[in-house]
């Protein structure tokens, strides 16, 4: 189980500490935010934004949470919104899982959520910093990228009517407000998590 996830989160942690922007030894855990983790987690709803501005540790929180969740089994991929320069999350999702170009993601996604229903457990989509898409196929401005990456989250993860997948992405407060909350305001907002503190 956690074998079919760890070489996305392995990879991702790996380039952190080497461009040292992430050290277990050296992180101070905020035990309120793994608090709403938790609380997120438990809950029914399906979207967590993490808002915060730069520099504000959203990233070292993010490669925590990962460790953290893959030592105790719990099904984690990680991306950095940056990774789909002219990529997919369709693409980058077959890639990752080596699951053939000409099969459908639904598939892919499919077999994702049987194996995490089949041990009674979830599976954390985590983003990171999904304001830095800025290169996503398919747009017209760069301003796009971000929304079309939410976009492509919620049909393949929340309108696929699995309720085991559960997204967590960091965004800057701006582009969360003007760019992606516009659209996420038409959505069924029973799938967004809102502890109602910031």
């Amino acid at each position: 189980w956690t074998g079919l996830l760890s070489g996305n989160t392995s990879s991702f942690l790996t380039k952190l500490y080497a461009e040292k922007k992430y050290n277990r030894e050296l992180f101070v855990e905020r035990e309120s935010l793994t608090r709403e983790l938790d609380s997120f987690l438990d809950s029914d709803t399906s979207i967590f934004p993490l808002l915060g501005e730069a520099g504000q540790g959203k990233t070292t929180q993010l490669c925590y949470w990962t460790e953290t969740l893959s030592d105790e089994d719990c099904g984690v991929m990680i991306f950095s919104g940056s990774e789909f320069a002219g990529i997919t999350l369709e693409y980058k999702l077959k890639h990752s899982f080596g699951w053939a170009a000409h099969k459908p993601v639904s598939g892919l996604v499919k077999s994702l959520a049987d194996a995490a229903m089949s041990r009674g457990k979830k599976v954390l989509i985590l983003i990171d910093a999904i304001n830095e898409c800025i290169e996503y196929p398919g747009l017209i401005s760069s301003t796009e990228g971000p929304l079309m990456l939410f976009r492509d989250l919620y049909r393949l993860f929340i309108d696929s009517g699995y309720n085991c997948f559960k997204i967590l992405f960091t965004c800057r407060n701006y582009t969360w407000k003007n760019i992606i909350m516009p659209e996420a305001s038409r959505k069924d907002q029973s799938v967004f998590y809102n502890s109602g503190t910031e």
